[in-house]
């Protein structure tokens, strides 16, 4: 039981290790919801 999930726990790090490769890999500096945030920052606020 104990060597069961000590496998599972390793093939869930091994996983994530090799999907962070990916996102490192294609990551470009520019996130999705940098133009959203951009142009919601430049929306006037009603406040009242």
């Amino acid at each position: 039981m104990v060597v069961a999930r000590a496998l599972q726990r390793e093939r869930r790090r091994a996983a994530a290790e090799r999907d962070a490769a990916i996102y490192a890999a294609e990551a470009d500096g520019h996130d999705d919801l940098d133009d959203l945030a951009g142009w919601a920052g430049s929306q006037p606020i009603d406040l009242d």
